[in-house]
Formats: structure tokens, C-alpha cells, sequence
């Protein structure tokens, strides 16, 4: 056989992981505000996280640096999604406005002195602690597991060991589109999402 390229070197391949289900301190990279569409009729906040301290420090911008630098383009997979509630008194209100005002307090707790104004683009920058979960999912005839953020934590209760683990997100048999409360699969057009 004739050599077909240069400097050949039989290696090993290896490819980083995502962390682990558990609990970790990250910093908001970046955030951008999701208009309401047709499929979800609601704005929503979504926060571009990477992990700050520990084994799995700076993960997520690692494995999309490494994705894309393999296959042209990757996912960033540590992004979190808030619904940003209204007054429309509609039945699932309440739970949105549980769960945003639940984000915002963990936000403003693990930073002291910030206050949640309505001003999104100055979460940019601050700590906050996240639990990842594992989310197990059907795909052509398979079951496939992967982990996503499944909603912020008080830093300092992750560095104090206070975070209990989420269960588990099993999809399987159901719907597998994204959801807009949960960390999910962000499509990324330009190079970085955290700008």
C-alpha cells in the first residue's frame, strides 16, 4: 500500500467525557434571551455555564473546543434554560414562577451583593452552582444516557456537600424534544458561545 499522508503516528484515540451526575460550581459565560415562538409561547433566559472548580473544571468549553476541532461543528452542552414567567395566570404560572425565582435566588446567593433586576446580561460572570443529571432516552431503537443541567444550586452548598443528586430524566418512550427548564443540547452557529 502506498503511504496516503505524512507524518503518521499510531496513537491511541481519546475523546473527553461530560462530567459526571453530581454537583459543581460554574460561572455564567454568557447569556442570551430566547424570544417566544410558536412551540414555546414564553421567554426564556438560557445561560451558557462551564465549571469552574474540581476534576471537571472548564469541561464543557473543553469537549466543545475538542468536538469542534474534530467534526466542524459541535454542541455546547452546558447551557441551562430559565422560562421567564408572566401574569397570565395560567395553571403552570405558578410552577414557572417557582422555579425562576428558585434560579434567581440561587444566583444572588452565591454572589454577594448581587441582586436579580431584570438586567440578564449582568448575570454574565457570576458564580453559581449547578446539578448535572443523567437523562436516558430512546434514539433509533436504542437506549442512549447522557447528562444535562437539571437546575442551579447555592454555590457554596455544592463546595459544603449539601447537594443531594437529582433522579434521573428517563425519556425513553416519550417525546425526546428539548425542554425549555432543563440544560439541554444548545446548537452553536458562531465560533463560542460565550461571546
Amino acid at each position: 500500500m502506498k503511504q496516503t499522508y505524512s507524518n503518521f503516528k499510531a496513537q491511541r484515540s481519546s475523546f473527553l467525557t461530560l462530567p459526571p451526575a453530581g454537583a459543581y460550581v460554574a460561572r455564567i459565560e454568557n447569556v442570551n434571551v430566547i424570544d417566544p415562538t410558536d412551540r414555546n409561547p414564553r421567554t426564556v433566559i438560557e445561560l451558557i455555564l462551564d465549571i469552574t472548580e474540581g476534576e471537571y473544571a472548564h469541561r464543557y468549553k473543553d469537549v466543545f473546543d475538542e468536538q469542534k476541532n474534530r467534526f466542524g461543528d459541535a454542541n455546547y452542552r452546558g447551557s441551562f434554560r430559565i422560562t421567564v414567567p408572566t401574569d397570565d395566570d395560567a395553571d403552570e404560572d405558578n410552577w414557572v414562577k417557582r422555579k425562576f425565582e428558585n434560579s434567581m435566588w440561587c444566583i444572588e446567593q452565591s454572589n454577594s451583593g448581587y441582586e436579580w433586576d431584570w438586567e440578564e446580561k449582568k448575570l454574565k460572570k457570576l458564580t453559581v452552582g449547578i446539578s448535572v443529571r443523567n437523562r436516558i432516552y430512546d434514539y433509533n431503537g436504542k437506549t442512549r444516557t447522557t447528562v444535562e443541567i437539571g437546575r442551579l444550586e447555592v454555590a457554596q452548598d455544592v463546595r459544603d456537600g449539601k447537594v443531594k443528586p437529582m433522579p434521573d430524566r428517563d425519556q425513553r418512550n416519550k417525546d425526546n424534544s428539548p425542554s425549555t427548564e432543563v440544560g439541554g443540547f444548545t446548537a452553536v452557529d458562531d465560533e463560542t458561545p460565550w461571546g
